[in-house]
């Protein structure tokens, strides 16, 4: 995947600009044609730093402009509110954002696909002393954003 095309699809599947991409541009591999006359695709440290970088941007952004009043449409909460804790919903959440990002279909009851994404959502949060804590709107909001990050930096994104 090209830089052009990382940015291009990265605002589409989150609905946010990441605001550094002239920034990085190059250094994920966009020529210059100067110096450098061709497109790099290939994956290096540098890229996956940087598509971190800016999923960690966009999915936060998304998140918040989903869940701010008034919103006029949900890109990563289609299906929820962040702070809604019903397991359904966050399953037809997660085969959405599958679809999304990485053209996934045709799930079954217990499938694979979903299992890390619904183990992250339904973990048991605790305080300091150890004992469970009621999930915060705020944490729920952060473990959305997580799925959004793992879905922009998941190979089959940054290859597609």
């Amino acid at each position: 995947m090209s830089a052009a095309q990382f940015n291009a699809s990265l605002t589409v599947a989150t609905g946010q600009t990441w605001a550094d991409y002239e920034t990085y541009a190059a250094a994920l591999g966009r020529a210059d044609f100067a110096e450098v006359t061709e497109e790099g695709t290939e994956f290096n440290v540098t890229f996956e730093k940087l598509v971190e970088d800016a999923a960690r941007m966009t999915c936060r952004a998304a998140v918040a402009a989903d869940g701010a009043e008034g919103a006029e449409e949900q890109i990563i909460l289609r299906h929820l509110s962040s702070v809604e804790r019903d397991p359904i919903m966050y399953r037809a959440n997660l085969e959405y954002l599958l679809l999304r990002f990485l053209g996934a279909a045709d799930f079954v009851d217990d499938d694979e696909r979903l299992r890390p994404w619904m183990t992250l959502l339904q973990a048991p949060t605790y305080d300091e002393e150890g004992t469970e804590a009621e999930l915060t709107d705020e944490l729920m909001a952060e473990r959305w954003t997580a799925v959004c990050v793992g879905l922009v930096t998941h190979p089959d994104f940054v290859s597609y």
